[in-house]
């Protein structure tokens, strides 16, 4: 799997995380105070059971938001969000069907400046876990796995959205 990541420069008293090969995502649960996301947390299937990972950050609070993802149908295919030296300030997950968030503050704290962060994993389901790291103040890093494609083949719908696509620019 190929491992990105959006860094945060101050990496004092961090606790690493990592979820890799837990990809099928069904839940994800977001808390941000005034500054940053304070903590995030999966809920995942696992041999057909669902799986609750640790929170990783801030204990949940004061704004905390919940969304369910109707796995195996519906899928993470973009995470994307804002960060500065202290951690994760602004995030958002997008699936096949739908966006979610975006979640927490979008403007920089006083002196400090913003980066972008952006996961595309394409139209297919290729997520393969989270990974990042947090302090006792909430989450400094995250990133994702992405599963590279195993088929040359397109799929028919991968086709008629392609053809869909060249027909609204008028080419």
């Amino acid at each position: 799997m190929i491992k990105l990541q959006a860094l945060s420069t101050k990496m004092d008293s961090v606790t690493f995380w990592d979820e890799k090969g837990h990809g099928e995502i069904s839940q994800i649960f977001v808390s941000h105070n005034e500054d940053y996301i304070s903590c995030i947390q999966f809920q995942y299937v696992e041999n057909g059971s669902l799986v609750l990972s640790p929170p990783y950050g801030a204990p949940h609070g004061p704004n905390f938001y919940s969304f369910q993802i109707n796995c195996p149908s519906e899928f993470l295919v973009n995470v994307s969000g804002k960060y500065t030296n202290n951690g994760v300030r602004l995030i958002t997950f997008t699936t096949n069907e739908r966006k979610h968030g975006s979640y927490g503050n979008d403007g920089p704290p006083f002196g400090t400046q913003l980066r972008e962060f952006n996961f595309d994993m394409g139209k297919r389901k290729q997520f393969g876990g989270f990974h990042g790291s947090f302090t006792t103040q909430g989450l400094k890093s995250i990133g994702v796995y992405v599963k590279p494609t195993t088929t040359t083949e397109t799929s028919p719908a991968e086709i008629s959205n392609s053809a869909s696509d060249i027909r609204k620019t008028g080419n």
